[in-house]
């Protein structure tokens, strides 16, 4: 300022102009300036003073200043125009960094207002062809960035409003703005990004990042979609505070997306939904999204990023479930030896379900709760004697907790209603059969249940081709693995039932009765029994049991014998 005011002084009203000039520096490194084609008008009227200055270099192809200033308080306007100005010229002026730029050439227009010392404000224009960012061995091609800006620069401290800044390849669309001020102090940065695609985002920021842990974690997470918009900040009183990851806020949303959740090992496709980081904390809501054919809806999850090993989350979703995979992600996600292995006896699992999948994550060990409200499935279960298929019903699951409440299903041609049990798993595990229905044919079912010893106690072995056990109650609990020490209660009625009995002199048939049983007690109120020659009626029968054998019976007996 006083150099002016001074020369101003001296050359009142004058003006200098030089036409074609050239000018060659020396001792700079490492690329002296050569100035050519100069032309310069500068004018020092009393008040105002004019500068006009066109030229090429070796720096750039061609640059065009102009503007007014007076000299006395530094008011004025500049505008600059820099065409193919080569930033290589100046890295020598910037301390080494792990970044590193590269730009062959830039285009800037800019307009400057000056209103006294200290004070500037403008626009600044900006197109780079092509810039190549790396970062040790990674580098990221971005061509033809365009942007916009606004500057404000006073004793307060320098703003800069970022009003566009277009990319292609990847494609960017950012806004936003950088405030310094170091009075408050205050430094932070807000971007807001819209039409963004997660792949090239994601190698752009991993470039810029390094070696960042919390960055690598953020798209370890989110690692593939499109981002409809998005917004940015980080703030702090120094500048490095605004590199911090628990400083920075990131909001947006994001369509056709993948997901991955540690822990859970969960790859999730076609998400949509919006999310939200502050704290370290990543919170995504209203989430839709697909694991193979099932999709889930109206989803909630939360992350823990900012850690160094293990990522806490938690997840709750609406889900329309295709079966199939479940036996397979319990067994990954539930630590429980016996849960794992009657997981493992399931196969071949074909059917729907809908209901709430919530995976707690925030502890040492997952916590999975599911709450089937209706489902549909076929499976094998090699438990059973042949292939269940359940046509409705509800199931809960946590833990150390398995229930089923009013399924209805087949065995092959034995039917189950209302059935409601559930399995406590644990040291060891236990079962319980609240109630339930059945329609059973002997046929199919007695093998079975004398392979687990369970007709033991029984004074006849079963001989039926088309019997039927209609139960129209049954009450149940006890070890699950050892059923020989199951409680019982049950009632129902048995139709055309083959036996054979040492105490009989023949093969006989029940063909009808009404019983009521229990693990040590047999009632058959009435029941009708055919052999041979014989048509016998039964009546208040009873048959007391210790440990699984009849020790004591009684019975009224009516009928006609040869």
């Amino acid at each position: 300022q006083k150099v002016l005011s001074q020369m101003a002084a001296v050359l009142p009203d004058a003006a200098i102009a030089i036409r074609g000039g050239i000018c060659r520096t020396t001792g700079i490194a490492p690329a002296p300036i050569h100035l050519e084609d100069v032309d310069l008008e500068l004018q020092f009227p009393p008040a105002t003073m004019r500068i006009d200055l066109r030229c090429r270099s070796n720096w750039w192809a061609s640059l065009h200043l102009s503007g007014t200033l007076q000299p006395e308080t530094l008011e004025g306007q500049l505008q600059l125009a820099l065409d193919q100005f080569k930033p290589r010229a100046i890295d020598h002026l910037f301390p080494p960094m792990p970044l590193q730029w590269d730009i062959h050439t830039v285009n800037i227009k800019t307009a400057m207002n000056l209103t006294g010392v200290g004070r500037v404000s403008g626009t600044l224009q900006a197109y780079i062809p092509s810039l190549l960012l790396r970062n040790g061995t990674n580098d990221v091609p971005v061509k033809n960035i365009r942007l916009n800006t606004q500057l404000a620069y006073s004793a307060d401290g320098l703003r800069v409003d970022l009003e566009n800044m277009q990319a292609e390849q990847p494609s960017l669309s950012l806004r936003g703005q950088a405030t310094i001020n170091p009075k408050i102090p205050l430094f932070e940065i807000e971007l807001t990004g819209r039409h963004l695609t997660i792949g090239p985002l994601r190698k752009i920021v991993m470039t810029l990042a390094g070696g960042d842990e919390t960055v690598a974690g953020i798209f370890a997470v989110l690692r593939d979609g499109k981002v409809p918009w998005i917004r940015y900040n980080t703030r702090g009183s120094r500048a490095e505070d605004m590199g911090v990851f628990r400083n920075m806020r990131i909001k947006g949303s994001v369509e056709n997306g993948r997901l991955f959740i540690p822990g859970a090992e969960l790859n999730l496709t076609n998400v949509h939904g919006s999310a939200d980081i502050a704290e370290g904390i990543l919170e995504g809501t209203n989430l839709r999204a697909a694991y193979g054919q099932t999709k889930g809806s109206d989803g909630r999850l939360w992350l823990d990023l900012d850690q160094d090993d293990e990522v806490p989350f938690f997840l709750e979703i609406d889900v329309d479930a295709d079966l199939a995979p479940l036996p397979a992600l319990l067994q990954q996600w539930v630590d429980d030896r016996t849960f794992k292995e009657e997981m493992g006896r399931i196969r071949d699992v074909d059917g729907s379900a809908e209901g709430v999948l919530v995976i707690d994550g925030r502890k040492d060990t997952l916590d999975v709760t599911v709450n089937v409200s209706q489902c549909r499935f076929d499976a094998a279960y090699d438990r059973l004697p042949s292939r269940l298929s359940v046509a409705e019903g509800m199931v809960q699951y946590t833990n150390d907790r398995i229930q089923v409440i009013q399924m209805n299903g087949n065995l092959d041609t034995t039917h189950i209603t209302g059935l409601t049990a559930h399995v406590a798993f644990g040291d060891t595990a236990l079962i319980r059969v609240d109630n339930a229905a059945a329609h059973i044919d002997i046929h199919q079912i007695a093998p079975w249940l004398a392979s687990y010893d369970m007709l033991d106690a029984l004074p006849f072995s079963f001989q039926s081709e088309d019997g039927w056990l209609k139960l129209s109650r049954l009450e149940m609990e006890g070890p699950l693995m050892n059923p020989s020490r199951w409680a019982f209660t049950t009632q129902g009625t048995v139709s055309r039932l083959g036996i054979i009995s040492p105490d009989l002199p023949g093969p006989a048939e029940i063909e009808s009765a009404r019983f009521i049983a229990s693990a040590d007690k047999l009632d058959i109120p009435e029941a009708r029994l055919l052999m041979t020659d014989a048509d016998l009626s039964f009546n208040e029968t009873r048959l007391l049991f210790k440990d699984d054998k009849p020790v004591a019976a009684a019975m009224t007996l009516n009928g006609s014998l040869g």
